[in-house]
C-alpha cells in the first residue's frame, strides 16, 4: 500500500494489458513505476454505480475489467 501518493498514469503492454502505474509522492514530488497486474478504484461507501446502467444489482460486488484496451465491462 502507498500512503500520500497518486496515480499519475496506468502504463500497459503492447497486447493493451496493465502492466505498472506511475505514481507521484505527494511529499516528495517524486515519480516512479510500480509494477502491478491489477487496479482497483474505491467510489466511495455509497455505491456511485448510475453509470453502468442497471446492469449491477444494489449490493452486488461489481468488478470492472478491461474486455480491450478502453473498454471496461460489469461483471
Amino acid at each position: 500500500m502507498l500512503w500520500s501518493s497518486v496515480v499519475v498514469e496506468a502504463l500497459g503492454t503492447e497486447r493493451g494489458l496493465l502492466r505498472a502505474l506511475r505514481v507521484r509522492d505527494l511529499k516528495t514530488g517524486a515519480e516512479r513505476d510500480v509494477e502491478v497486474s491489477g487496479l482497483f478504484f474505491a467510489i466511495g461507501h455509497e455505491p456511485a454505480s448510475a453509470f453502468l446502467g442497471g446492469q449491477a444489482r444494489r449490493g452486488a460486488i461489481v468488478q470492472l475489467y478491461g474486455a480491450r484496451p478502453g473498454n471496461l465491462v460489469a461483471n
